[in-house]
């Protein structure tokens, strides 16, 4: 203790604790050991603040340090002697605060008297090791105090060693005054009138002359009167701009209204009175490079109501193995009004190893935000105010870490809860409400679905602003990080199911889970879904595809696939794996039952499908699962709609069948009949026939025979031996060129006068001899109005009755479609053409 200002330091820190924080009504006594001890100071009564009792306890510890070497320090010794101060008085649940420096280990047999002796008188043990010397590469310093520290249920602070040359860091003793504030609070419940209250703490480091800024929170749980502190290593680091704002915006120049105590190395401001509110605050920053300023803001409890905040841990004071992930470290913190709990704080725990890297800077600290979730890993409520988080792997080599948190209204969105919660009940059993009328399905209720809850509050009212700074102690990490990532992710808790009737869809949403518990980003998810509970606990049956790509940690999932397993209870699970391949627990069980559709039939609807194979059947598996699907799985609406399908079918083959075997029948038949009409109609059983696309009139006013016509030859006789008359034998070229000269001579017009006004029809012949080269006799075919030059009356476009000079010979062979007269085109005109669907209009179809 004689190095350095280690033993000014102690003094500094043990008269702030008594003069300052101690509360009113408190019994206090100083014991100093080395190789015996002795009483410096006999358990006073601490009457009021300014009772000069402080004074004489808090200034009590000797100038200068004990010339003993520390080998020969007698711990057991201390403790005795403290012992006999406090039998003048109720010794019982007292609170032994012990400093040593903590070099060498105490020996076993002086570590089990004094477990006695606490157990005895259930006293509590709190250890603070002061100063602590890292030495870099070397193991961890074992003191020997973990085990009556666990006896006890007290708490190990540590401070290191941070020494420039023969001059030490003033962040020594401020973090000493931290860890006798913390002890001394441990005595004192947080809740209890008159404790000390860290509202606020910051360092600045030195180096840079600027302005040092910052803002505190003083609440109605605080008493009027609140202190702002600056530390300082030297007077001159700190200048003579001090400026505090109050909420209301007044500013308060503390010049004329500050103080100094030399014996703390402390300049502070009384805030009388003080608003509540949020604060802020301008500290002109002097210090070296190897200094600093530190801000600290405290205050004492009004009363037993009001915002309470405690802060621990799981693992106590036992030592932490970084390479066991079975014993997890979780971190919690309490936040309420009262015994209203506050929801949506900010809770941001702080683990700073101690002591210096190899270059001689301190490590930086590693930040941890708390939440109040209710996953169930490792939150079990949500909305009871208690905020909690695995403690995230630490990769350095064994050590010592300080936590520490800051808890604040967070920017306004915390809220208190108003009036007492409603019915308490498990959040994931509200997804599905009707599966529990299914007892036959396993055992469902065998095991806890779901390890998470809720606390629902119907009414809440913004908490106003608050700022607190707890410090809980230290982790001793004592095994090194393992050579490989063996930490898996969390468990996933609160896995929901929604299902959607109309889409036939479910929703899913959980909680993302991290890396390394639940910090961090996992790398992939696993899901599978199985008829049974059983199966889906030991994580067995049809594995999911398509999942997202896990979230940080904390943030809330939600996905949605199609399931066509209708009117089935199907158990659903769902697990995050990290990218070294370790794999988290399972989690809570959803169940889901998706009822069939009211219309349509959906056999199989899939996302994502994946082929698997179960027999000689290669079937797509829904949600793209693997689990094979067999005939005998297959339910009597599925067969009855399979044989619909089929026998359907086959039904409209049959009729199809039918229609074309019918019409074609009806087509052979009027074949017949229209050759039986041809032979017995005089008809030759060979005969001509003229086939013509069209029949035009050239320029000229000639006709012509289309090219595609095809001509068939027939006998010269019929089959009854009766010889055809003159004009049945004539060709349909020779009966149009006779029409057109009739025409022509009965008008009295020359042939050559203009084109012809009523062209012969196009026709099809039916002979019994192909047409010869001789000259054919002429036929006259009047107009049916002979009293008119040769302009005739055309009919319309549709067939007439058969012309009177038609009816020999003629009858029953020619069939004729009038045509209405080309109007004579006038001298100056060309001829016009007459348009293809007009000469389609000449074809005879008639047989």
């Amino acid at each position: 203790m004689n190095l350095q200002r280690r033993w000014e330091f102690l003094r500094k820190a043990m008269r702030r604790v008594v003069v300052y924080d101690v509360p009113d009504g408190a019994h206090v006594g100083v014991v100093t050991f080395h190789s015996v001890a002795r009483t410096v100071a006999p358990l006073t009564f601490i009457e009021s603040e300014d009772s000069d009792m402080r004074q004489r306890v808090g200034s009590s510890l000797p100038r200068n340090p004990s010339a003993v070497p520390e080998s020969h320090k007698c711990v057991l010794c201390g403790m005795q002697e403290a012992l006999r101060v406090l039998n003048e008085g109720d010794a019982t649940g007292a609170t032994i605060i012990l400093v040593t420096t903590g070099t060498g280990p105490t020996p076993s047999r002086e570590v089990d008297e004094m477990i006695r002796l606490a157990e005895t008188r259930r006293l509590r043990v709190e250890v603070v090791l002061y100063p602590l010397t890292e030495r870099r590469g070397a193991a961890a310093i074992t003191h020997g105090l973990e085990r009556l520290v666990e006896a006890s249920r007290g708490t190990i602070f540590t401070v290191m060693d941070e020494g420039v040359g023969n001059d030490s860091k003033v962040k020594m003793m401020v973090a000493l005054m931290d860890s006798l504030l913390a002890a001394v609070r441990q005595n004192a419940p947080s809740h209890a009138p008159g404790s000390p209250v860290l509202v606020h703490s910051a360092g600045y480091p030195g180096g840079i002359a600027s302005m040092s800024e910052g803002s505190f929170a003083l609440d109605e749980s605080l008493g009027q009167d609140a202190r702002f502190s600056v530390y300082y290593y030297d007077l001159n680091h700190v200048g003579n701009a001090i400026q505090l704002t109050a909420p209301s915006g007044q500013m308060i120049a503390s010049v004329n209204v500050q103080e100094e105590d030399g014996d703390v190395n402390m300049i502070f401001v009384n805030l009388e009175k003080a608003e509540r509110g949020l604060w802020t605050y301008k500290v002109e920053n002097r210090a070296d490079s190897h200094q600093g300023l530190y801000v600290q803001v405290t205050a004492k409890r009004n009363a037993s109501t009001g915002l309470q905040v405690r802060l621990w841990t799981n693992s106590g004071s036992r030592p932490i193995n970084s390479s066991d992930p079975s014993a997890p470290v979780i971190v919690y913190a309490e936040v309420k009004d009262g015994v209203a709990p506050i929801l949506d704080a900010r809770v941001v725990a702080k683990l700073q190893r101690l002591g210096t890297n190899v270059t001689g800077s301190n490590y930086e600290p590693i930040y941890l935000e708390l939440w109040d979730n209710g996953i169930g890993d490792p939150d079990i409520t949500k909305g009871d105010g208690i905020y909690s988080r695995y403690l995230p792997t630490l990769r350095g080599y064994p050590g010592r870490y300080l936590l520490s948190a800051d808890i604040d209204y967070n920017s306004g969105m915390a809220v208190i809860a108003k009036g007492p919660p409603t019915r308490h009940h498990k959040g994931p059993s509200s997804h599905l409400a009707h599966y529990f009328q299914h007892p036959n399905y396993d055992s469902w209720n065998s095991e806890q679905t779901c390890c998470g809850s809720a606390i629902p509050h119907v009414h809440t009212r913004r908490a106003p602003p608050f700022l607190r700074h707890e410090t809980w102690g230290v982790l001793e990490v004592v095994a090194p990080p393992p050579s490989r990532d063996n930490v898996p992710p969390s468990r996933i808790l609160d896995l929901k199911v929604d299902v959607n009737d109309t889409v036939h869809e479910i929703s899913l949403r959980w909680t993302a889970p991290g890396d390394d518990w639940d910090n961090g980003r996992a790398h992939h998810y696993e899901a599978v879904v199985a008829p049974y509970w059983r199966e889906a606990r030991a994580f067995q049956g049809d594995r999911l595809t398509g999942l997202p790509t896990p979230l940080p940690a904390g943030t809330m999932h939600a996905t949605t696939l199609q399931f066509t397993r209708y009117e089935e209870l199907w158990y659903l699970c769902v697990r995050a794996v990290d990218e070294a391949g370790n794999t988290g627990a399972v989690g809570n069980i959803a169940a889901l039952w998706v009822p069939r559709p009211p219309t349509t039939y959906e056999i199989t609807t899939r996302t994502q499908p994946a082929l698997t194979t179960s027999g000689n059947y290669t079937l797509t598996s829904e949600l793209g699962s693997g689990r094979p699907v067999g005939v005998m799985e297959l339910q009597l609406e599925d067969v009855a709609v399979i044989l619909g399908s089929i026998g359907g079918f086959l039904v409209v083959v049959a009729v199809l069948v039918s229609y074309c075997y019918c019409h074609t029948s009806r087509r052979r038949k009027q074949q017949h009949e229209k050759d039986v009409e041809k032979v017995h109609g005089g008809a030759c059983s060979g005969s001509v026939m003229v086939k013509s696309g069209s029949v035009g009139l050239e320029e000229g006013g000639g006709s012509h025979e289309s090219l595609d016509s095809v001509v068939k030859e027939c006998p010269d006789a019929s089959r009854d031996g009766r010889p055809l008359s003159p004009v049945q034998s004539w060709g349909a070229t020779t009966l149009l060129q006779e029409h057109e000269r009739r025409l022509s001579v009965h008008s009295g017009g020359a042939a050559d006068e203009g084109p012809l006004h009523a062209p012969f029809p196009d026709v099809t012949v039916t002979d019994y001899r192909p047409a010869t080269g001789a000259v054919e006799p002429s036929v006259y075919l009047p107009c049916q109005h002979e009293e008119a030059a040769c302009h005739c009356a055309v009919p319309g476009p549709d067939y007439t009755s058969y012309a009177a000079a038609w009816d020999e010979p003629l009858t029953g062979h020619l069939l004729s479609r009038a045509r209405t007269a080309a109007p004579t085109p006038a001298p100056h005109q060309q001829p016009q053409q007459i348009p293809q669907a007009d000469r389609k209009r000449r074809n005879v179809t008639q047989v």
